[in-house]
C-alpha cells in the first residue's frame, strides 16, 4: 500500500491509462495485491472500504450521512460522508491495473461500505480507490 499526501498543491497523476487531477489537501492511496490464492480462475476479489467517524471518544452515538454519485454503468464515482460538521469527500477511480493491463472495476456502495470488485488475476492487481 502506498499513501501520499498532496498538501500545498494538487497534481495530475496517471494510473491505468487514465489521468486524474488531485486537489490540494488530498490523501491518495494505491493498493497492490500480488499472487492472491484464488481457488478458481472464475473467482473474483472484493476490496471493502469502511468509513466511520472516530473524531470523538463516543463515536458510536454520532450519526453519519452518506451521499454518492454513479456513472451511466452504475459505477460509484464519489462519496461524501458527513458527521455533524465534519465532511470527507472520496473520489473513486474505477480503473485497475490487472497483470499489467488496464481494466475497469465495478464499484458499488451500501451503508458505510464501498465495494470494489476485481476479476481473477494471475500475478498482480493495483487499485487506486
Amino acid at each position: 500500500e502506498t499513501i501520499r499526501l498532496y498538501q500545498d498543491q494538487g497534481d495530475s497523476i496517471s494510473f491505468a491509462n487514465t489521468t486524474v487531477k488531485v486537489q490540494p489537501n488530498t490523501l491518495k492511496t494505491i493498493i497492490t495485491v500480488q499472487r492472491w490464492p484464488f481457488e478458481s480462475p472464475f473467482n473474483s476479489l472484493s476490496f471493502v472500504f469502511l468509513s466511520s467517524d472516530t473524531t470523538s471518544a463516543n463515536y458510536e452515538e454520532r450519526e453519519c450521512s452518506y451521499y454518492g454519485a454513479t456513472d451511466k454503468q452504475g459505477n460509484l464515482n464519489w462519496v461524501m460522508v458527513k458527521a455533524e460538521s465534519n465532511s470527507m469527500y472520496v473520489q473513486l477511480l474505477d480503473k485497475v491495473e490487472v497483470d499489467g493491463r488496464s481494466r475497469t472495476a465495478k464499484i458499488t456502495w451500501q451503508d458505510s461500505r464501498i465495494y470494489l470488485n476485481v476479476d481473477h488475476f494471475w500475478d498482480e492487481v493495483q487499485i487506486d480507490p
